[in-house]
């Protein structure tokens, strides 16, 4: 009988599952299944069930809202990269003096 291992990146590290695919587990989903609710193509769909990539904060607070709630946004920002983004979208979303108003727009 052969041993069960977990999956490893290109550098050996243990990919663990994210909370994405724990959620999806519980509620006995398929990848593909998933995959079709969100809108989102299988392969990013497993990526980001592996932990090898994560969704722009705009996928993430649409998998909030997809999942009711159930993979939550803040759950995306223990990596570095989903943390580097929402510091970029706050960024953006002040004002020029660095005021917490956001800069109004004109078509």
């Amino acid at each position: 009988m052969r041993a069960y291992s977990k999956p490893l990146d290109l550098r050996g590290v243990l990919i663990e599952n994210t909370i994405l695919d724990d959620w999806r587990v519980s509620k006995g989903w398929s990848l593909e299944k998933l995959s079709q609710k969100l809108g989102i193509t299988l392969v990013t769909v497993k990526r980001w069930c592996r932990g090898q990539t994560v969704p722009s904060l705009q996928l993430a607070f649409w998998i909030e809202y997809a999942t009711k709630g159930g993979v939550p946004v803040v759950s995306w920002m223990s990596t570095r990269l989903a943390k580097s983004e929402f510091e970029h979208y706050l960024r953006e979303s002040k004002g020029e003096n660095g005021s917490e108003e956001a800069k109004a727009t004109v078509p």
